[in-house]
């Protein structure tokens, strides 16, 4: 991270303390705990800026905005929540680890999303 603002500093924060990868929405809504009033375009600024210098990586969920997660994670694939559209991340799948491709196609990364219902929207649905 270059300029350590105050608000660089309680985004870069969100990231740390992360148990799951992060929307655009969702930093500032835990960065805001600490910066009161930052706006969405210092938000987006940021993340912009932090995955230009490679402390972040974007993680693109088919249908919805790319989620961001601190660079150099272990490889993982995801799984969304259809209820509260929560992103996890899961352990990889072994079966997807060797495309079979047609000749002249190169693979240069692959992302494997499950979708269903999280553990929280389980429990409540019993109750």
């Amino acid at each position: 991270m270059t300029r350590r603002t105050q608000q660089k500093q309680a985004i870069w924060a969100a990231f740390e303390t992360a148990t799951q990868p992060l929307s655009v929405h969702e930093v500032r809504t835990i960065a805001s705990r600490q910066v009161k009033h930052l706006s969405l375009a210092t938000v987006y600024r940021t993340i912009g800026s932090l995955l230009k210098e490679g402390s972040l990586s974007a993680i693109e969920v088919p249908g919805n905005a790319d989620r961001y997660r601190l660079a150099g994670a272990n490889e993982c694939d995801h799984f969304r929540c259809d209820h509260c559209g929560c992103i996890y991340e899961i352990a990889p799948c072994p079966l997807a680890a060797t495309p079979s491709l047609p000749a002249g196609f190169r693979n240069d990364r692959h992302q494997v999303f499950f979708f269903g219902v999280c553990f929280r929207c389980c429990e409540s649905d019993a109750q």
